[in-house]
């Protein structure tokens, strides 16, 4: 096992701050159901 593809110290905390932005706009958006909240946030 390598340490090249995870940086463990900084992507954590990333990604734990990268979902509370969502969140946080997701609330600000004031969407009416989860579905609508996957629907935005749908990558194909």
């Amino acid at each position: 096992m390598s340490d090249t593809a995870w940086d463990s110290s900084k992507s954590e905390q990333e990604i734990q701050e990268n979902i509370n932005q969502a969140l946080e706009a997701a609330k600000s958006l004031d969407f009416a159901t989860l579905d609508e909240v996957k629907e935005a946030f749908k990558h194909d």
